[in-house]
């Protein structure tokens, strides 16, 4: 990566434009707006750039398309809306708060969602298949991750022990930068997918490993009755799917090849981040 250098560009007073415009369309002669452009400062300097430290990617992570043309819009929005967040040294990325309120004025689509173990359509729904995707690329960059709930069903599609989910504005995807640069995240909404990159200033490898999906329980059964049905009938709407455990481990080492395990361990429905002792 390298740094472009800073320069003034040209921006429209909009509020002058308007007024002229306005007179131009209401005028039965004289229907030209002329408009004034005036030179804008950039908002940060070169070297204020260079002191951000970010010169790497330090992760990229893709997830591709799946479900309805509404959940996809919902995809794409999500990461159009987090692209360009930059987190100072100790701070903090939320993805709620990089994307905000999925709502119907913002352009975000009813689409399905997961709410408990049944799927049900809420506005914004497939967010948290961005959630992953960024949750992923924190992972792979080795960043501190402090908030994420995985789904409470299993989608074989995302990597083992590695999906998140999001809920505006109770459940969130949070993770800290704590490296001693800045850092940038970016968003694209590709052809087939969405990915999403790290960039900033370290080095920083990380290896994975999740153990095998083990089944912890019987599948459970709901039974409903219907007075439609003779006696001692059973019709089975929907086959359930049995608990399972996972859990996923990284393994981070600097540049330095100093070396951190952190390991994410499920507890019921909620799962735990176990950080060693410093």
């Amino acid at each position: 990566m390298q740094v472009v250098p800073a320069r003034d560009g040209l921006e429209v007073n909009v509020p002058q434009a308007a007024r002229a415009i306005l007179r131009a369309a209401s005028s039965p002669t004289n229907r030209v707006a002329r408009l004034t452009i005036v030179r804008a400062a950039p908002e940060r300097s070169t070297a204020e750039a260079l002191a951000m430290g970010i010169d790497r990617r330090m992760s990229s992570y893709k997830t591709y398309y799946s479900g309805t043309a509404d959940r996809i819009t919902n995809l794409q929005l999500g990461v159009e809306a987090l692209d360009g967040s930059l987190v100072p040294p100790g701070a903090t990325f939320s993805l709620n708060g990089a994307i905000g309120e999925r709502t119907v004025e913002r352009g975000f689509r009813s689409a399905p969602v997961i709410i408990g173990n049944e799927y049900a359509e809420e506005v914004g729904g497939g967010t948290s298949q961005v959630a992953t995707t960024a949750f992923n690329a924190a992972w792979e960059a080795g960043l501190r991750i402090t908030e994420r709930h995985p789904h409470s069903l299993y989608i074989s599609r995302y990597q083992l022990g590695r999906d998140a989910t999001v809920y505006w504005p109770s459940l969130d995807l949070k993770f800290v930068n704590d490296t001693k640069s800045w850092v940038l995240v970016k968003g694209f909404a590709e052809s087939d997918g969405i990915s999403i990159a790290i960039y900033g200033g370290e080095d920083r490898r990380v290896d994975s490993s999740a153990t095998p999906l083990v089944v912890t329980g019987r599948v459970p059964v709901e039974r409903v009755e219907d007075p439609k049905l003779p006696k001692g009938k059973t019709v089975v709407e929907e086959e359930g799917s049995a608990p399972t455990r996972t859990s996923a481990t990284r393994e981070i080492y600097s540049a330095a090849g100093d070396r951190q395990t952190v390991r994410l361990v499920r507890e019921g429905k909620t799962w735990k981040v176990e950080l060693p002792l410093r």
